[in-house]
């Protein structure tokens, strides 16, 4: 998998980000798929990096209607990775519906997500 990830993530041009952004204390990153192979690997290196700020982590509703808290811990223990990452302050877990307007989620929660400042970056 690293050798693969080598190979399709070279060549990338270099983001700059435009002067008149202050640089926060860590970034805010927005991620979908954790519970599958690359993201949760993505999940877990995000949560360890020291320049991240925090995570959120959207994924579908599950077909079975398991919670997404504990698929995210099977998912994260199947690949020999720490489950006990998804209770950290630093990662929100959201269950959601890409098909809905607002994500299918609370709006409390829809605003806090969509009034963060993200910049597209290729890992």
């Amino acid at each position: 998998m690293t050798r693969l990830v080598e190979d399709y993530s070279s060549d990338f041009p270099i983001h700059r980000a435009p002067a008149t952004i202050a640089k926060l204390p860590g970034e805010v990153v927005l991620v979908t798929g954790t519970t599958k192979g690359l993201g949760t690997q993505l999940l877990a290196f995000l949560e360890a990096s020291p320049d991240i700020r925090h995570v959120y982590a959207l994924n579908r509703v599950s077909n079975d209607y398991i919670p997404l808290h504990q698929r995210q811990r099977a998912a994260l223990t199947v690949r020999g990775l720490e489950p006990t990452i998804v209770d950290s302050a630093k990662i929100t877990l959201v269950q959601c519906d890409f098909a809905d307007e607002r994500l299918g989620i609370d709006a409390k929660l829809y605003n806090e997500v969509s009034g963060q400042r993200y910049r597209l970056r290729l890992v």
